[in-house]
């Protein structure tokens, strides 16, 4: 089993030498993991080129069952813990910020409260680090504003919850809020925060509004702490709006320059959820179906 999961953490890094640092083995010791398998399968199982490396037609074939098995002996993992523990389950996530602070704390307090064998693990993390996740086991699935490869790719299943442009905040004070309309131009003259989680699997997105962004956050509790009694301004997810109001910070307007963002679920199509996931997935569905359309 040890040598599968090497050779899937070769086949989803596409590098002998990425993979190795992932799994902190040395490269020639995960060159001889690779070799021995194709000597057990009598055939190459990656095509060596000067990116890396990628799967043979036979590697192919391997990928996809030792995924499966590999998930298999997860679910086995998690059902013996089930009854070692006493009924005991758990499931870990990977978040975007809107996700991990405005949609997901109320329901996974419901959830556990109705489900106590089921613990929850949440990070607040970004995009690429979410798919990282999901690639090497880290999380079971992820929730988040998905780029157009991921959703399109058959290699994962996206399930869109949240449909909305995005709404421009500042601190309930801020000069703006005494106007009865705010325009371009005067959203412009203002200071502006570029919140990383944002724009993350699109860097260049915040440039096209023409904004006078001067400063970066990467967390949205330091962001908050910047825009009040500030005279900052930020785009950002609809969901934040009960979080920023209860520390003085208010919405201004919807945001006429965001497009609509579509966030929702994704996980890996070749590892079905397991109980505790499709449960807690079920949970957040019917909450979102309730409080957001879905596209």
């Amino acid at each position: 089993m040890e040598g599968f999961k090497r050779f899937l953490a070769v086949a989803n890094s596409l590098s002998i030498s990425r993979a190795a640092e992932r799994l902190h083995v040395s490269q020639p010791a995960l060159s001889r993991t690779i070799a021995l398998l194709e000597e057990r399968f009598g055939t190459e199982l990656f095509h060596r080129t000067a990116a890396g490396v990628e799967l043979t037609q036979a590697g192919i074939v391997l990928y996809e069952h030792a995924s499966r098995a590999m998930s298999a002996i997860a679910s086995a993992e998690e059902e013996i813990n089930h009854a070692q523990r006493q009924g005991r389950l758990s499931v870990s996530i990977g978040a975007g910020d809107s996700w991990g602070y405005g949609i997901l704390p109320a329901i996974i307090r419901d959830f556990t409260a109705e489900n106590p064998q089921i613990s929850v693990r949440v990070d607040i993390v970004d995009h690429e680090t979410r798919m990282e996740g999901l690639r090497n086991g880290t999380y079971e699935m992820v929730f988040g504003v998905a780029s157009p490869k991921i959703e399109s790719a058959p290699t994962h299943t996206f399930i869109p919850l949240v449909e909305a442009p995005y709404d421009i905040y500042c601190d309930a004070r801020h000069p703006l809020l005494g106007l009865k309309s705010a325009r371009h131009e005067d959203l412009v003259g203002y200071p502006w925060i570029n919140h990383k989680f944002e724009y993350d699997f699109d860097a260049s997105q915040w440039q096209k509004t023409g904004r006078n962004y001067i400063l970066r956050t990467n967390t949205m509790l330091n962001t908050m702490e910047i825009v009040r009694e500030s005279t900052y301004l930020i785009s950002t997810a609809k969901t934040f709006r009960s979080i920023f109001e209860r520390n003085g910070i208010v919405k201004l307007m919807e945001d006429p320059m965001s497009r609509v963002f579509v966030s929702g679920a994704v996980y890996l199509s070749r590892s079905p959820l397991r109980l505790a996931a499709r449960t807690l997935l079920g949970k957040v569905t019917s909450h979102c179906k309730d409080r957001f359309k879905p596209s």
